[in-house]
């Protein structure tokens, strides 16, 4: 579900496309040390999404160091260090990916989650930086939107709903965040929704625009547009109410362009695929 939170390259500055790469590498490096070099595969856009805007939030000074990387041998990369915004992301991280895979197992007694339980349990035992309100209302609303999904709930808001309340309660980190991150949850839900449609309708799979639609195509995207354009408005509504000390810039490209073209790249998709079937229907037609 995640990686749908990602900066509009084409029109972010060098520095600040440079400045958001330390996030992300940091966010990596920090994962390697309070973990161990497996839980790097836990790394997303969104995460580092997450550290950028709570570090954001606060007045303290960035630390910057030049490191090396091992997916860039003979490179060194710029890297935030000492960050406590980062160290709550990559135990963040851990948490949600540790419930997700819980789910996996229940849905599936052989499931693939198996081989990452127990290495997932044992992280979730170093996790310092999370007040343990913050973890339980994550859990209780994942659990909730789970149970949603198993039980075919074809309200779109209502399961996102879920979501979007578990994400709050991540910015809740950051009081003056929550409203925020509500509604950059209820996008990355819906748009994951969006754009697993296809897959999800072949593998006979839970989907909450179609279990709402149905074959309706056309009504279901155009909802689907409505839907995920409104709460794109409102989460840039709710940064515009944000105290940002720093990397404005970045958190605004992100905000207006980079999850704005997600969804377009996602519409046209599904556009395309439309007019060709359109396309082949009056062919036959003509025939």
């Amino acid at each position: 579900m995640f990686g749908y939170v990602n900066v509009f390259k084409d029109e972010l500055k060098i520095k600040d496309f440079n400045i958001y790469r330390a996030y992300y590498c940091g966010l990596c490096k920090q994962l390697g040390e309070s973990f161990g070099a497996f839980y790097r595969l836990g790394l997303s856009y969104d995460f580092t999404f997450l550290a950028l805007v709570l570090d954001s939030a606060d007045d303290n000074k960035i630390c910057f160091s030049s490191e090396g990387c091992a997916k860039h041998l003979g490179k060194k990369r710029l890297v935030v260090k000492n960050n406590s915004a980062i160290n709550y992301a990559a135990d963040m991280s851990v948490v949600l990916n540790y419930y997700k895979i819980l789910d996996d197992i229940n849905d599936e007694f052989f499931s693939k989650s198996h081989i990452f339980y127990l290495p997932y349990k044992s992280a979730m035992g170093k996790i310092k930086h999370i007040k343990s309100d913050i973890i339980n209302s994550v859990r209780d609303n994942l659990e909730l939107l789970y149970k949603l999904e198993k039980e075919n709930c074809a309200e779109p808001d209502i399961v996102s709903d879920a979501f979007a309340r578990a994400m709050m309660a991540i910015f809740s980190e950051n009081r003056a965040l929550e409203n925020f991150g509500y509604n950059i949850g209820k996008f990355i839900y819906l748009i994951d929704a969006l754009d697993d449609l296809e897959k999800d309708v072949k593998k006979k799979s839970y989907n909450p625009f179609y279990e709402k639609y149905g074959d309706n195509f056309e009504e279901l995207i155009n909802s689907a547009e409505f839907v995920l354009t409104f709460t794109l408005s409102k989460a840039a509504e709710e940064f515009e109410k944000l105290k940002i000390y720093k990397n404005y810039e970045i958190i605004k490209n992100i905000v207006y362009l980079g999850l704005r073209s997600k969804l377009d790249y996602i519409l046209q998709k599904y556009k395309k695929s439309k007019d060709i079937e359109k396309e082949k229907c009056t062919n036959e037609k003509s025939v």
